[in-house]
């Protein structure tokens, strides 16, 4: 029994209002979650669809006037062989490695940041650091920086010109307390 619908051609625009199919050809209710059709304007179809006649498929459960055309999608891959000679290969075929990701010396370098760089990183992982632990943290920093800059060598020496300090200053006292016992000629102690 032909039952008449309207149809879309390619392009999604209403084709021939007079157009017929056979309903007892129809596939309907078929359903596809993606991978399979794309729509007129090129969009991955999912949902439901139906084939008429054997050939055309269509969005929708069953055919009816919103029923656009869907095409396949294709997902094949298609493979290229190349046969090359051993004189030939050398001269076509790249066998250095900088598609790899391989650096020179000097890019490597190059992608280093500068000091200003690091010290802006690091103010902004400041509070991001843990302040204790024998690596990657703020304790493990300073005992580093202060083998680097031999921090203890430096906080001995001011050590010992405090004492020194303290001492000059302690016989200055002295000094200062003799002569004020010999210009009053009292004993102070």
């Amino acid at each position: 029994m032909d039952n008449l619908y309207t149809s879309y051609n390619q392009n999604g625009s209403e084709a021939n209002s007079n157009t017929s199919y056979n309903q007892n050809e129809s596939e309907d209710n078929l359903y596809t979650s993606g991978g399979q059709y794309l729509t007129p304007d090129g969009v991955e179809y999912v949902g439901f669809y139906h084939i008429m006649d054997g050939e055309s498929i269509m969005t929708g459960k069953t055919h009816d006037s919103y029923s656009l055309p869907l095409e396949n999608l294709d997902l094949s891959i298609n493979f290229d062989l190349s046969v090359y000679s051993k004189a030939q290969y050398s001269k076509v075929i790249d066998t250095s490695f900088t598609q790899l990701g391989v650096q020179t010396v000097q890019e490597q370098l190059d992608d280093q940041p500068t000091v200003n760089e690091f010290f802006e990183l690091y103010n902004e992982l400041f509070y991001d650091i843990p302040e204790t632990g024998e690596s990657n943290s703020h304790e493990a920093l300073i005992k580093q920086s202060t083998e680097y800059i031999a921090f203890d060598e430096i906080n001995e020496e001011i050590d010992l010109l405090r004492k020194e300090i303290t001492q000059l200053r302690i016989d200055l006292l002295d000094s200062q307390k003799q002569t004020l016992e010999i210009q009053t000629g009292i004993n102070l102690e």
